[in-house]
């Protein structure tokens, strides 16, 4: 007797096992065969029942992004699949790292991900910093990225925000500080985000993950924890394809002289042109060839 072939989501993985969000809402151990191509958290595959009410993955779906943390030169390490878009949350206090959030763009350009800007803490902003942090926010707003503005003490903006990540599967990313935590345990009732991970509360006490999990929102879509997410820095990302993630570039990389030009140190380049006649920002200009060299020099 043939066995009917199921679709689902995997929404986090522990070794061989996964765990599978079923088309009907229920969940399903299933375990993963070695010879076909392991699945990470946001994967869809087809699955079979097997025994003991475990499913068995019979094949992994194909994928439109992968996101993954460089361990060495040679080591790559897959985190999360079909991402939607990465919210990039940043602030007055701590003070932002424009180079770090033109970082977590780059890849997400890179991976095909849908980048959204997210001012936290509005009523910090409101009482020193506005108009510097404003300006930065304009630069994104200027390129064509979406920019919201939210305050978890007052609890407001949060209606934009679910907005944006209704029914799509979204990263929430940004430096220590910034008010991950509180954001997530508003829009996730029951659940927070810690230093350690995103911790479970309920009758059963609380845990950790160190894995990759897809945590389903109230208001439909998913939001996803991962150390790998975390540690943002050891994304991978390739330095020779990162004057493409920088989309206000493309529309001046054909005039440069040199066809393979790295808006660096070379003559006739027409992005450092744009830049002098004020056309591409600057600030963005400099995070670009610092992380160039970041890249190129192996930091």
């Amino acid at each position: 007797m043939t066995k009917t072939m199921n679709s689902g989501l995997v929404v986090t993985r522990h070794g061989a096992s996964a765990e599978v969000l079923a088309e009907d809402g229920t969940i399903w151990s299933c375990h993963q065969r070695k010879s076909k191509h392991p699945v990470v958290a946001g994967d869809k595959v087809l699955w079979q029942q097997g025994q003991d009410n475990k499913g068995i993955i019979i094949e992994r779906l194909p994928r439109k992004n992968i996101l993954s943390q460089r361990k060495d030169h040679k080591r790559v390490k897959e985190i999360a699949a079909n991402l939607d878009q990465v919210v990039i949350a940043f602030t007055v206090k701590p003070r932002f790292d424009q180079v770090l959030i033109d970082r977590y763009i780059a890849v997400a350009e890179q991976q095909g991900i849908h980048p959204v800007l997210l001012m936290t803490k509005l009523d910090i902003i409101e009482n020193g910093g506005a108009d510097e942090i404003e300006a930065v926010a304009n630069i994104y707003r200027a390129i064509g990225y979406p920019v919201v503005a939210s305050s978890q003490k007052r609890e407001a903006g949060l209606d934009a925000l679910r907005d944006i990540l209704k029914n799509k599967i979204s990263v929430l990313v940004g430096q220590s500080g910034v008010g991950k935590s509180s954001l997530a345990t508003m829009l996730l009732p029951g659940v927070t985000i810690e230093t350690a991970g995103l911790t479970a509360r309920g009758d059963q006490g609380s845990h950790t993950t160190s894995s990759t999990t897809l945590y389903p929102l109230p208001f439909g879509g998913y939001l996803v924890d991962s150390p790998g997410v975390r540690d943002f820095s050891v994304w991978d990302l390739e330095a020779d394809k990162l004057a493409d993630c920088y989309i206000e570039f493309l529309q001046y990389t054909d005039s440069c002289r040199f066809s393979n030009c790295r808006h660096i140190n070379e003559p006739d380049c027409a992005v450092k042109s744009a830049v002098a006649r004020k056309e591409i920002s600057e600030a963005r200009y400099n995070s670009y060839a610092s992380l160039y060299r970041a890249l190129t020099e192996g930091l």
